[in-house]
């Protein structure tokens, strides 16, 4: 179980609706609070690499320099049992 007040919280879920690229995570998590909730630059690719590591997503192109990243069933499955805690703190 992530913390649900995570980086890799927040991005799991934001990835597990829909593929996305590491770069326009914390971007989307800023959108979605109205700016409450900012995570630097700095924050997005250790918890892409720990989310990796842990199984939970996978990089399925590279565009560029941009990799694109989707959940796996694992994660999915993690995602699914924090989305109501993650629903209150970043309201998505």
């Amino acid at each position: 179980m992530l913390s649900p007040i995570s980086a890799k919280a927040a991005f799991l879920q934001i990835l597990s609706n829909e593929p996305g690229y590491g770069s326009d995570l914390a971007d989307k998590i800023k959108k979605l609070t109205g700016g409450s909730i900012d995570f630097g630059v700095g924050s997005v690719y250790p918890a892409i690499r720990d989310l990796e590591k842990d199984g939970l997503i996978i990089r399925t192109a590279s565009k560029g320099r941009a990799n694109l990243y989707k959940v796996t069933v694992k994660g999915k499955k993690i995602a699914d049992d924090n989305k109501k805690a993650i629903a209150v703190l970043f309201g998505i």
